[in-house]
């Protein structure tokens, strides 16, 4: 779960190969959880205390980004391609047709639209990942789509993102679910370390 961070194609090491030097090595999902409620920590910031175990905090943020950066890039690509998704199943391509559709109707991107605009863009980069251009696996092959829906959602659809700079978007980016406060400072974690769905 904690393997190297690339814009490329990469194979993370499995889990019992995780480096002893990580401050929270685990084997199983159950155990970074754990680790969770024994400190109070979300996951995403487990994780990241891994992750800089073996690198600076500045390599780890440039590496996010360029993984972000992908992500969108994957969307461009998908809106610009027509006609089926190779592999023989005859699968159309949708991305084009649903970008077309949502540019009409919400022009002003209006919050109305967001479940839509945010399922485009879970569709646009599995689309890519389908047709086997370049790969960012968030959190798997199959799932590409569900980290970019989520962090376009986060930087167009939250208070926090909306007119946000780019330091403050670059942070939420980086950070991930640590960028949203809770009333009075204080921030909800659920088991999987993301918010629920009445503070987005």
């Amino acid at each position: 779960m904690a393997g190297s961070l690339s814009a490329t194609v990469t194979r993370s090491a499995p889990a019992a190969c995780q480096s002893t030097s990580d401050p929270h090595p685990f084997r199983t999902a159950a155990e970074p959880l754990a680790v969770c409620d024994r400190t109070g920590s979300r996951t995403s910031e487990v994780i990241r205390d891994n992750e800089l175990a073996g690198r600076s905090s500045a390599d780890l943020n440039q590496g996010l980004r360029e993984l972000w950066q992908t992500m969108q890039t994957h969307v461009t690509s998908a809106v610009s391609r027509t006609g089926v998704l190779p592999g023989g199943l005859g699968v159309r391509r949708r991305a084009g047709a649903w970008a077309s559709r949502l540019d009409r109707e919400d022009p002003e991107r209006n919050d109305q639209y967001r479940q839509g605009r945010v399922n485009f863009i879970a569709l646009a980069v599995n689309e890519e990942n389908a047709s086997g251009a370049r790969v960012v696996t968030a959190p798997t092959n199959g799932a590409a789509g569900i980290i970019p829906a989520v962090l376009f959602h986060a930087l167009n659809y939250t208070a926090a993102g909306k007119g946000a700079d780019d330091d403050s978007r670059n942070d939420i980016v980086e950070r991930g679910s640590r960028w949203h406060p809770m009333p009075g400072g204080e921030r909800r974690r659920d088991r999987a370390g993301t918010q629920s769905r009445a503070d987005l």
